[in-house]
Order: C-alpha cells, then structure tokens, then sequence
C-alpha cells in the first residue's frame, strides 16, 4: 500500500487535494516517499499536458487571425488562404487527439 494511515489535521494541503482528484480516499493518512513520487510525477504529467493544450490553443488562435487576414487581403480561394486553413484544420485536428476526442 502506498499510503499508510494515521491522525492528521484538519486543514487540507496539495498532497491531499491531489489524492483526492486522483479518486483516492484521503481520510486519516501520511504520505510515504513512495507515494509522494506517484504524486510528483502525476503533478509533472498533468502540468506538461495543460502546457501542450495552452501551445496548442494559442497556435490555433495565432493561425486563425493569419487565415482571416490572408482571406480579407488576398481572397478566400488564394493559394496561400487554402494552405493557411489547412493547417489551421491540422492544429484543430491535434487538439482534438490530445483532448481524446478522437
């Protein structure tokens, strides 16, 4: 077992709102170094992932403004618009996987 049990106080540190999130019950317990490995590499996992999501949000956004400009300055069927909003669809596309959309 990860977590061994014991008396705790009552206020709430990060340790125990991860477990928590986590689906694990946190009731009466300390925290062993092994455990707090698993947490520190959860924290990593997450914070990597909402990097990539923020990346990407932002490139699709930055891509968006591109095409919209291309499309009002040089037309909606210009070679250069029709690439920018492929790539756009490309980054969409991305987002979605990383989401488990599909």
């Amino acid at each position: 077992m990860l977590i061994s049990y014991t008396k705790r106080g009552t206020s709430p540190n990060l340790d125990i709102v991860i477990l928590r999130f986590m689906g694990i019950k946190t009731t009466n317990f300390k925290i062993t170094m092994q455990s707090k490995a698993i947490l520190s590499d959860f924290i990593i996992k997450i914070w990597g992932r909402a990097r990539m999501i923020t990346s990407i949000l932002r490139q699709i956004e930055e891509k968006r403004n591109e095409m919209v400009f291309l499309g009002m300055t040089l037309g909606m069927q210009h070679k250069n618009t029709l690439v920018c909003s492929e790539e756009l669809d490309l980054l969409i596309n991305r987002y979605y996987k990383l989401m488990g959309y599909y």
